[in-house]
Parts: structure tokens; sequence; C-alpha cells
């Protein structure tokens, strides 16, 4: 038979529950309801700084034309505090590319590893340590070969009308 002194450690410990998972549930939907960006770190590159994605555009039109209906563009940082950063969100500062006239060596290549591409798209990092995936993680392919972030379709969506 239970006491009332267990009894009402009892109410107190379901009280304590529904608090702490009613607190938990409204931080979860405050935090997701009201985020409407994606927040992006970009890449660094030591002894560069950010120029802006209208300097990428003057050696790079052909890549930079079809950015605005990509996905990625909502990238683009605006503000007084913050440079034009769409390419330079995956690409890092460009100051020191421009300057070498668009050296390889200066500018960050996400095709040459998908550390890049996970630091934003994080699921995928879980889905290709499953047992059958793309060679993403193996060097075999890129993100980049299907998946296209300079435009708004896939690369491989044409294959598909």
């Amino acid at each position: 038979m239970k006491t009332g002194h267990t009894r009402a450690r009892g109410v107190n410990r379901k009280k304590w529950l529904w608090l702490g998972g009613g607190a938990a549930a409204a931080l979860f939907l405050v935090s997701c309801a009201s985020l409407n960006r994606t927040l992006v770190l970009p890449p660094q590159i030591p002894g560069a700084t950010f120029v802006g994605s209208q300097e990428c555009a003057t050696c790079h039109e052909n890549i930079t034309k079809g950015f605005p209906t990509a996905s990625h563009a909502r990238l683009m940082a605006k503000g007084p505090n913050a440079a034009d950063m769409g390419c330079e969100s995956c690409h890092g500062p460009g100051s020191l590319h421009s300057q070498a006239g668009g050296s390889r060596t200066t500018i960050i290549n996400p095709r040459n590893s998908p550390e890049i591409c996970f630091q934003c798209h994080l699921d995928k990092r879980g889905e290709f340590n499953l047992p059958n995936h793309h060679p993403v993680l193996e060097g075999k392919v890129s993100c980049i070969n299907c998946h296209d972030p300079h435009k708004g379709k896939p690369r491989w969506a044409a294959a598909w009308r």
C-alpha cells in the first residue's frame, strides 16, 4: 500500500516530466518555426577576404548567370556587415583567387571533397556510410556529378523528360 508521501513523490515526478517534456516541445517548435533562413559558416582560406559574387561573375559569368534559380542561392548573405556571399558560401573567400588571376590553388573546389557539402547536408554524410551508397566517400564520384549547386534543376533531370 502506498503512503501519502510515496504517492506525492510520484505525482511530483509526473508534473516534472510533463513540464520538462512541454518545455522541450515548446523550444523545438519555437526554434524550428521561427527560423526562415539557412545559416552558413563559409569555409575559410588563410589570408583571403570575401569579395562577393559580383567579383566572381567577372570571370565566371557562365556559372553565375544561372545561380538565382538554384536552391543554394538562398545562402547569399546580405546587409551592411556581410558581402554578397553566394559563391563564397561554398568556395571560401575569393580575394586571393581573384588577385592570382583565377589560380586553382587559391579557392576551395567542393568537387574535390564532399566535406564542404556535408557542412550543410549533414544527413547525407550518414547516408554515405550505409552499406549501399554512391561511392562519394571513396572519391569515385562527387556530389556535383549529379547535383549542380549553380542551377535550379539537377543534371539528371534532363534524362527523365
